[in-house]
């Protein structure tokens, strides 16, 4: 059984909707034997148009801070959550973004986890 919970916040220009369902995986540092507590980061599709799924999993409930930002690195959203442990989503809607490479960074109080993001 899935949990579904869906936030959208709106903000320069950019839809954002946050989503958790249920399970769980793990990941380890590659430096070594650290669990992570975000870990399997995806963005489907990347590069995008119009909109973009975020998928992580998180090792526990916890709150997590995603930000977009370009290559100058000015933030162009940042948004603040409580997740879930198991898979969480996050829908990015481009709508006034211009094309270009950005990079999205998911953070908890453990760790940073960054990403390239291409818009066309």
């Amino acid at each position: 059984m899935k949990s579904l919970l869906l936030l959208t916040f709106f903000l320069v220009g950019v839809t954002v909707a946050v989503g958790q369902t249920t399970g769980t995986e793990s990941d380890y540092d590659f430096m070594g034997e650290t669990e992570q507590s975000i870990n399997h980061v995806t963005a489907e599709p990347n590069p995008f148009k119009e909109k973009t799924t975020i998928t992580f999993y998180s090792d526990s409930s916890q709150t997590v801070v995603f930000e977009l930002k370009n290559i100058l690195g000015e933030s162009v959203f940042l948004i603040q959550n409580d997740v879930k442990e198991g898979e969480n989503t996050i829908t990015l809607t481009r709508e006034d973004i211009p094309s270009g490479m950005y990079i999205y960074t998911l953070q908890t109080d453990q760790e940073v986890v960054s990403k390239r993001l291409v818009i066309k």
